[in-house]
């Protein structure tokens, strides 16, 4: 499905989490040594829209000439170094696997698709 991912969408994919989830502010040495750090998985998925407005579909349909978006969706490992925090403006909800799937009126239609393409790995639970 994702067999042809550019190496410069990973490249930009750990730009954007190095700028969005980084707390380095002082200097492009660091923010080298911190794109270094993400452990950009497999693609998992792409959806791709007509227009802006429409619900995007898992395959490119063949009416399509030049799609307005192409969404992706990659397994990125959280480095040991970094934390997963939530802002205190914001909430977190935990969401069970078997609520999400086949829910796309409320979770739309990527979210819903995740436990699906989940289902082709083997999850393993580390405790400390």
């Amino acid at each position: 499905m994702c067999m042809l991912v550019a190496f410069s969408d990973v490249q930009g994919l750990k730009r954007k989490l190095s700028n969005k989830l980084s707390i380095f502010d002082d200097g492009e040495a660091n923010a080298e040594e911190d794109e270094d750090d993400w452990q950009v998985g497999e693609c998992m998925g792409m959806w791709w829209r007509s227009e802006f407005e429409a619900i995007p579909f898992p395959y490119m349909p063949p009416n399509f000439r030049a799609p307005k978006e192409c969404i992706k969706l990659f397994l990125i490992r959280l480095p040991m170094s970094r934390r997963f925090v939530v802002p205190r403006n914001m909430k977190l909800l935990a969401v069970p696997l078997s609520q999400i799937h086949n829910n796309a009126q409320v979770y739309g239609p990527v979210i819903s698709g995740i436990p699906n393409l989940l289902s082709k790995f083997s999850l393993n639970v580390i405790s400390d």
